[in-house]
């Protein structure tokens, strides 16, 4: 039989993640944006931008990130539709399981600094990654950001975008961010200092 369950509570634009489980025990993440938000859609339209559901824009994420050598989620399927007048846009994405371990778990399993240092470096190699290909990830957050055996893996890529001046204003804000979650999951001050100026914003 096929089961399913509430992954991680509804999206911003009013949709949702669910984990299915399929006869054989495969896990795959069904992620479904009901409507596209006129603050997106707005926001869409001032940069010349074909409005588009968040799954769609995720999916593009996973696509790049993909092809940068970073391990992602496996998009398995994607479909989406207009509503009436054509917008606002419906769409469903089918994702693999990731693998691995959390962040922040992994770190507070951590006992030394050394075990800290090496999940830390083997992020911040991702992160520069994405900044040297010129892109910024707003949701850059320790419950996105999954360890395997030291590969690094990253999830939720629809806040992916172009460096310029914006995208470094969010991409700043987003290590800030970062860095209060790593000091949560027991980091210390010293660590996260030295992970923020290896990427630029100590």
């Amino acid at each position: 039989g096929v089961s399913a369950r509430e992954a991680d509570g509804g999206l911003p634009d009013g949709g949702w993640v669910r984990e299915v489980r399929l006869g054989d025990g495969t896990g795959v993440y069904v992620k479904a944006a009901v409507f596209t938000t006129v603050k997106q859609m707005v926001a869409d339209a001032l940069h010349l931008r074909l409005p588009q559901p968040l799954t769609e824009k995720e999916r593009r994420g996973i696509l790049r990130v993909g092809a940068l050598g970073i391990r992602t989620a496996e998009v398995v399927a994607y479909g989406q539709r207009r509503r009436r007048a054509g917008l606002p846009w419906r769409g469903v994405l089918v994702m693999g399981a990731l693998g691995g371990v959390r962040l922040d778990a992994h770190l507070r399993a951590q006992r030394d600094a050394e075990g800290v240092r090496a999940a830390l470096g083997a992020v911040a190699d991702a992160v520069e990654t994405l900044r040297g290909a010129g892109l910024y990830w707003a949701d850059l957050r320790t419950k996105h950001v999954y360890l395997d055996e030291g590969r690094v893996g990253l999830l939720d890529l629809e806040r992916l975008g172009p460096m310029g001046l914006r995208g470094a204003r969010r991409w700043r804000r987003a290590i800030a961010r970062f860095g209060k979650e790593l000091r949560a999951a027991g980091v210390s001050e010293a660590e996260v200092g030295a992970f923020r100026a290896r990427l630029g914003a100590g």
